[in-house]
């Protein structure tokens, strides 16, 4: 089994563009209401539609889908595509993306207070399991996935995986 040090470093780097990846691809969650008003909107009319003439009256509640978000080819090359990499930080489509194009856990004075605490808790658990199993898709898991669509993001008939125990070096 490799050491616990061997895989940090790893697992820093991988966590978070696999988390910001399956966030993108699979939003959580299909909306974000914005609240009338003070700070979601400010005082009188805004303007919108990236200056093309819309405007939101004062009180408009505004729905944030960031499913919808992430399908922008403008934003995200090729949005269809699995690449992870995409969300590495610092990374130049990082750099040209507009920074409300991916917005998984909100933005604003109601954003998650739990972010860093969730991406946290995501690398040591990526840590923990991938430092002794390997995991591969299992022939039960469905192809395509089904999804359930609630509040959260569901498989309809959850995820199949196969845990295979990691051996020592001999």
């Amino acid at each position: 089994m490799a050491e616990a040090g061997e895989w940090l470093p790893y697992v820093s780097t991988l966590a978070p563009c696999l988390l910001g990846f399956a966030l993108y691809f699979y939003a959580p969650y299909w909306g974000v209401r914005g609240v009338p008003g003070p700070p979601a909107l400010p005082i009188g009319d805004v303007a919108a539609g990236g200056g093309r003439g819309h405007a939101l009256p004062k009180g408009t509640w505004l729905w944030l889908a960031p499913g919808v978000l992430a399908r922008d080819a403008a934003q995200f090359p090729e949005p269809g595509e699995f690449r992870p990499e995409r969300f590495e930080a610092g990374c130049e489509e990082e750099r040209r993306r507009h920074p409300y194009a991916h917005v998984p856990f909100g933005l604003g004075p109601r954003a998650c207070v739990g972010q860093r605490f969730a991406l946290q808790e995501v690398k040591l658990a990526m840590f923990h399991l991938y430092r002794r199993y390997v995991f591969r898709r299992s022939p039960r898991m469905e192809s395509p996935p089904e999804f359930q669509f609630g509040i959260v993001l569901g498989f309809k008939h959850g995820v199949k995986l196969r845990a295979i125990e990691r051996r020592s070096p001999a």
